[in-house]
């Protein structure tokens, strides 16, 4: 066992865990289940995936001062007390359905003893052969729908979905920080990652996947940048007019000199796609259903990756 859990005053413990229930239930490996959660022992907050019944994982794997919601569908999770005290009641919100059921993530928001850091801890458990990104929006929109400003966000999850794909690029466009172990991972918007990676999971068919996270200091969490700020500047762009723009994406200009690009001939990146017709870059975010509205916002230096297109803001040269 390890000394202790967060052995730094401002680290985390965080696991995530698909315990194939249906499968060890079938063939009574509960105790073993049990043993290879009892043994990361200590750690501060569980995510859970097919996990039916969370009170008794957490009383088998003696997980004490533990408190757990179950949620639906087997989206559980678990917190510490030692380490956490809740800053209100658990929740859940719909982000998907397949053949299994609907789709969600869990949450509560909990403050960090030692750090007075607020942290809204989520799970999900995305659906089968929907990694595009209708469901990376609706994770973005139901995380940031259960936030607080101020909140560090760390999110577990079986994501059924690899880091390339357009879900995960919306998630990991929000929460950039990540213990990658394929679709299990851990994630924060600005938790760093100290250490982590993916242990054996025996009898589950999924590695289990912990990580140590660092908060940020007291006042270091970042703004919501799931919703990109329209420019502020208060002067108007200059730029060509949209037909001189190349590669615009089904014809979908903004306001501001602003549309929906390709980008794959540039990289992803929006100084790129400037550049080629002889202007700078002002502005770049990931689209939200082809359209205008941003759903994060980039450096223009910045790939936008997992994605088609992008919202590039461009703006003519002034002469020399």
């Amino acid at each position: 066992m390890r000394a202790a859990a967060a052995g730094n005053s401002d680290e985390v413990e965080v696991v995530s865990f698909n315990l194939y229930w249906w499968n060890v239930e079938k063939h009574k490996r509960f105790g073993k289940l049990h043993s290879t959660v009892r043994r990361e022992r200590p750690f501060d907050l569980i995510g859970f995936q097919e996990c039916d019944d969370v009170a008794g994982v957490v009383r088998g794997a003696g997980l004490d001062g533990f408190s757990q919601y179950q949620g639906p569908n087997g989206h559980g999770l678990a917190w510490n007390n030692k380490a956490f005290s809740a800053l209100g009641q658990p929740g859940h919100t719909w982000v998907a359905k397949d053949k299994w059921g609907d789709r969600r993530i869990t949450f509560v928001r909990l403050q960090h003893r030692a750090t007075g850091t607020p942290v809204l801890f989520a799970n999900t458990h995305g659906p089968l052969n929907q990694c595009g990104g209708t469901l990376g929006r609706n994770w973005v929109n139901a995380v940031n729908g259960a936030k607080k400003p101020g909140d560090v966000v760390l999110m577990t999850g079986d994501f059924n979905c690899a880091t390339g794909s357009g879900a995960m690029g919306s998630i990991k466009g929000l929460l950039p920080s990540a213990v990658d172990a394929g679709i299990d991972q851990i994630l924060s918007d600005s938790a760093a990652v100290v250490s982590g990676g993916k242990r054996d999971g025996w009898p589950s068919d999924h590695p289990l996947v912990r990580g140590t996270f660092r908060l940020p200091a007291s006042g270091a969490a970042p703004a919501e940048r799931a919703l990109a700020e329209p420019t502020s500047s208060g002067a108007a762009r200059s730029c060509a007019s949209y037909s001189a723009w190349p590669s615009v994406d089904g014809g979908v200009t903004c306001d501001d000199c602003t549309a929906l690009v390709l980008t794959e001939p540039f990289g992803g990146r929006c100084d790129r796609y400037c550049e080629s017709f002889g202007h700078v870059c002002s502005g770049a975010a990931e689209e939200v259903d082809e359209n205008c509205e941003a759903m994060y916002s980039a450096r223009c230096d910045e790939p936008i990756v997992g994605t088609s297109d992008m919202l590039c803001s461009c703006e003519a040269k002034e002469p020399a």
